[in-house]
């Protein structure tokens, strides 16, 4: 837990896209192997958490929604399975859901507009907002 802490500081705190894209693969690579971890439950509420600084660097923001992604996309690691943690994936898309509307005043900027739409698309539940939002503007 220490560990994914520090490197949540290190993408939130992140200079450069590389530094972002660093932080944001060693994340992905250690509750979104094949399967999420436990670890994605408490990750998804600090992404949302984050996003609400509508300041953060592009390349932050950028990278906290490309791991949202592969979060929301996931379902639980058979380890964590077999443990009898179960609905991982479910469990992070509940949590995503919460700050929706993060996620749709993402949408609506220029340059964070696809990133945010993969995430829209797997957590909302109301395909009409979707679809009336969904199109970039002219």
């Amino acid at each position: 837990v220490q560990y994914g802490t520090q490197v949540c500081r290190e993408l939130l705190s992140a200079n450069s896209v590389e530094e972002a894209v660093g932080a944001r693969d060693t994340l992905e690579s250690r509750i979104v192997p094949s399967g999420l971890f436990e670890a994605a439950l408490h990750v998804v509420p600090v992404i949302m958490a984050a996003l609400v600084d509508a300041e953060r660097p592009s390349w932050v923001r950028e990278s906290l929604l490309e791991l949202l992604y592969w979060i929301v996309h996931g379902d639980s690691h058979p380890e964590e399975e077999a443990r009898g943690v179960k609905s991982i994936g479910e469990r992070c898309r509940e949590l995503a859901r919460e700050g929706i509307w993060l996620l749709y005043r993402e949408l609506l900027r220029e340059d964070m507009h696809e990133a945010a739409k993969e995430v829209i698309e797997i957590i909302d539940r109301d395909r009409a907002r979707i679809a009336f939002y969904g199109s970039p503007s002219p």
